[in-house]
């Protein structure tokens, strides 16, 4: 089996993997929630708790896929491209924020009907008379005893609670969103400080840098083969070549991602044999090399 073959089989494996846990979690929280009623006090946590897991198994797959498909950015987190964890924690935020708006509106506006059943008579007429305003209705069961259903009034600690936690939510969703959109912001300034100082329109592409060659020889004929290039920040990279003194051989093909670019490299019989330079190149002239990468050989 070719190592092309075991990385498909490697991701088809880590598809199933992810879809039987997705399942096996819808189906966990349907015994646990579906069976019989449970408070929201409850059921919140436990959604909440899912949903993180949830979220960062998805976000685990995703940067499984990116990595097979050579789309990865191993310099940030979760090789994922610039800013997406700080995107998610943010847009978390504010999906956690509205859960828990919506809960407490209705914990605070919500009354709820109590009952107190099987009373005596002349004590169920002595409390409508004393909490006439609350009090819904008396039906009477036989000749002494009645039920008396009410409403039940809410807790003022509780309210001044909800309140405050409240307030204290929406400061942090407001803290970490500004934060999110600001960095971005400066991040946006920085980008046209340096294009205006270059005297170009355009930024100027982060600097690439070279980790490995392969092949790292080659025999000296005129047989095309392809060249891989390992490193960081190369998705700009639109040209290849190799060089050693005045000899230059340029690569055709070049496809770059943002950890690797693979080009087609064809060299002629003339080439002289020895240690070859191995430099790649963007648009803006931004350059890397590495030095006696490539040895052809006779």
């Amino acid at each position: 089996m070719t190592d092309a073959q075991k990385n498909v089989l490697t991701y088809a494996v880590s598809v199933v993997i992810f879809f039987i846990f997705i399942g096996a979690v819808m189906y966990g929280l349907h015994r646990l929630l579906g069976g019989a009623e449970h408070p929201s006090e409850v059921t919140l946590p436990i959604l909440a708790v899912a949903g993180v897991v949830f979220l960062l198994v998805t976000l685990g797959f995703l940067s499984l896929s990116f990595a097979h498909f050579g789309l990865d950015d191993k310099t940030q987190a979760l090789g994922l491209p610039e800013g997406s964890i700080r995107a998610v924690i943010a847009l978390s935020l504010v999906v956690l924020f509205a859960i828990v708006v919506i809960y407490l509106y209705g914990s605070l506006a919500g009354r709820h009907i109590g009952s107190a059943e099987g009373l005596p008579t002349a004590d169920a007429n002595a409390l409508a008379m004393t909490f006439g305003k609350s009090l819904i209705r008396i039906i009477a069961t036989d000749s002494t005893h009645s039920n008396v259903y009410y409403w039940n009034d809410t807790n003022p600690a509780g309210d001044d609670f909800a309140k405050q936690l409240l307030v204290m939510l929406g400061t942090l969703v407001t803290s970490v969103a500004s934060f999110y959109f600001g960095s971005q912001a400066v991040a946006s300034a920085v980008a046209a400080t340096q294009a205006s100082s270059n005297g170009s329109p355009k930024a100027r592409s982060p600097q690439p840098s070279i980790k490995s060659i392969s092949p790292s020889s080659r025999k000296n004929d005129s047989t095309p083969f392809q060249l891989t290039i390992e490193g960081t920040n190369l998705s700009s990279i639109s040209s290849v070549r190799i060089s050693r003194g005045e000899a230059v051989i340029t690569a055709s093909n070049v496809n770059a991602t943002a950890t690797r670019v693979t080009c087609e490299l064809k060299i002629d019989g003339s080439a002289a044999v020895g240690a070859w330079d191995v430099i790649v190149g963007d648009d803006s002239g931004v350059t890397a090399k590495s030095p006696v990468a490539l040895t052809i050989t006779t």
